[in-house]
């Protein structure tokens, strides 16, 4: 994978297994893309409120409608308004290559397709921008 010194947005990553938002982590960033990453919901809301991200992905081993609920008390404790862009990546309910908007700005996504989940990322990312 070549590295893309194109800025694409900040995104924070919600992911409980280090080993994990780490390597999630290095792939966005090849990808160029900015990167913080929050290990629990509290601290994803504390730090949207510093870094004030682009787009919010949310991979924890949780039921989709509870990551649907992560989602939102994020939005809404961060008080980053209604149209920071969510991304709940989730394995149960979804078949592989297929993306759902739940609501305006919610969106389930596999996380099988790494190309995939970037592209949806960028186009995010630019839409949704918020900094």
């Amino acid at each position: 994978m070549t590295v893309n010194h194109q800025h694409r947005g900040l995104v924070l990553v919600l992911e409980d297994v280090r080993e994990t938002a780490t390597l999630i982590r290095s792939l966005l960033i090849k990808s160029g893309f900015s990167v913080v990453l929050a290990e629990d919901e509290q601290a994803a809301i504390m730090r949207a409120r510093l870094e004030t991200p682009d787009v919010v992905l949310i991979c924890l081993g949780l039921a989709t409608d509870q990551l649907v609920s992560v989602a939102d008390r994020i939005r809404d404790a961060a008080e980053l308004g209604g149209n920071l862009p969510m991304v709940v990546s989730c394995t149960e309910t979804l078949p592989e290559g297929l993306e759902v908007k739940v609501c305006d700005t919610t969106y389930l996504v596999r996380p099988d397709d790494f190309d995939q989940l970037r592209r949806m990322l960028a186009r995010l990312a630019s839409v949704g921008t918020v900094n």
